[in-house]
């Protein structure tokens, strides 16, 4: 029996990510051991019933909206997780237990970082999902002040979309997109 790999959120219209990973299993040899699907997920307190549907289900992405919902229903986070409070990978043991991890503060930190500059001091973080709080987590590790900007002030570190201009001229030198490119 094929171990199941795929993707939860909602929507999923916009994911190539079937496509890719089938793609990948074909190319590594895998195609006959493993698949990869799509799950949309209306509520994320679908998710057990995946996990008693999907019997050989070995790990999944996740995407809008369920990464930091998600948390509720994992065993175990790693590091990254624990300070993001949001995760897009999940691991599922033979024993059913889920592990959590976030590879998009990877993601973020591989191609950022070679582009910082001295004056990249001050960042505005376009979203507040799951996404804008891995962006947040590296901006951290390098020591560079951020706000959020959302439709609503969601922190003392957020602003609103329409106050944006004023904020530019206060010296923010990274404008950093987080934002859903569908939605």
């Amino acid at each position: 029996m094929q171990a199941v790999y795929g993707l939860i959120g909602h929507p999923l219209g916009h994911s190539f990510s079937k496509e890719y990973f089938s793609q990948k299993f074909k190319d590594l040899g895998l195609e006959s051991t493993c698949c990869y699907d799509l799950f949309p997920l209306s509520a994320i307190e679908d998710f057990p019933q995946l996990l008693d549907t999907e019997t050989n289900l070995k790990g999944l992405n996740v995407t809008i909206p369920y990464k930091t919902s998600v948390l509720q229903y994992v065993h175990a986070v790693d590091v990254s997780v624990q300070e993001i409070g949001a995760a897009n990978v999940l691991k599922i043991d033979a024993n059913k237990r889920i592990y959590a991890y976030n590879t998009d503060c990877i993601g973020f930190e591989k191609t950022f970082v070679p582009l910082l500059q001295v004056y990249h001091t001050k960042a505005l973080i376009f979203g507040s999902g799951g996404a804008a709080l891995a962006v947040a987590y590296i901006l951290r590790k390098y020591n560079i002040k951020y706000s959020f900007v959302s439709r609503t002030s969601i922190t003392s570190q957020s602003i609103r979309y329409d106050q944006v201009d004023a904020y530019i001229r206060k010296g923010y030198t990274v404008l950093i997109n987080a934002t859903p490119l569908d939605y």
